[in-house]
């Protein structure tokens, strides 16, 4: 009977520390999972943040590009009407200059 209740206590110490082994690997498991996990939401968050300045990078250049643009064409509208205004004065210049030396022919 000593022999049984022996076996009965080493059994269920036995059982035990397989209990506190399996528990103790549990917590490991949840512990690497928790990790792994916050690791997969870090790369994530470093992913979104490098597309987000992509983004950010492309429409900038965007921009840039848009105001260079514009910049050019009210350029080119500027010299348009420079030139115009140019060939007024130069046409009124003429007419005052045949004026005067015909006003001139005439005394």
């Amino acid at each position: 009977m000593k022999e049984i209740v022996e076996k009965v206590i080493k059994t269920e110490a036995d059982v035990a520390g397989k209990i506190e082994e399996a528990h103790s690997e549990a917590q490991r498991l949840v512990r690497e999972a928790e990790d792994n996990s916050r690791k997969l939401v870090e790369e994530a968050k470093k992913n979104a943040q490098a597309e987000a300045q992509k983004r950010i990078e492309n429409a900038k250049k965007e921009a840039e590009e848009e105001k260079r643009k514009r910049i050019e064409e009210e350029k080119a509208k500027e010299q348009k009407l420079l030139d115009a205004r140019r060939k007024d004065v130069e046409r009124v210049a003429a007419k005052v200059v045949d004026f005067v030396l015909g006003a001139d022919e005439k005394i």
